[in-house]
């Protein structure tokens, strides 16, 4: 991402160069002129200023792993459901079904409401419910115990600040 914030001014920077360059020989003066110092200082200025935004971004970002909704956590969902092929994955609140197929390349089966939680239609163990606020915990591990799944607890992802990121209800059949 630097790098691309970094060819953008560059390019932004070489745009302005240019523009002043083409005013000065329209001008009948030289390109080494007042007018190519004064785009070489606003292209300067211009380029620090991106690249002081771009590293405090990627710095808080390196720092948090991201947050709420973007966090890396969703991350992490991903790698435990790759290395658990054989859970049934659940997302009724908006924002997990998404990132979840990008990230495990539409491999891990899911569906989005509980009310479509079936031994008989899945291959699978075990399920698991991932959803955004802890207040919906008990909805959830009741969802589970009245689909007849045994075992049931939840698992809370946290981003890297150590606050929740969201949380997961899981049962086995």
């Amino acid at each position: 991402m630097s790098l691309l914030v970094i060819g953008a001014s560059g390019y932004i920077g070489g745009l302005l160069l240019e523009s002043a360059n083409k005013i000065s020989v329209a001008r009948g003066t030289s390109s080494a002129g007042s007018d190519s110092l004064t785009a070489t200082a606003c292209a300067i200025v211009f380029l620090a200023g991106n690249l002081h935004q771009a590293n405090n971004f990627h710095r808080k970002l390196d720092q948090t792993g991201g947050t709420g909704m973007t966090s890396n956590a969703m991350t992490r969902l991903a790698d435990d459901a790759l290395s658990e092929p054989t859970t049934l994955y659940v997302f009724p609140d908006w924002g997990f079904f998404m990132p979840f197929n990008l990230l495990t390349k539409n491999r891990i089966e899911y569906v989005l409401e509980t009310e479509q939680i079936d031994k008989a239609k899945c291959q699978c163990k075990r399920v698991a419910i991932a959803f955004w606020k802890a207040a919906d915990t008990s909805k959830y591990t009741s969802a589970l115990t009245e689909k007849g799944l045994r075992g049931v607890e939840t698992k809370i992802y946290m981003q890297r600040d150590g606050r929740p990121a969201f949380y997961v209800a899981t049962g086995l059949f």
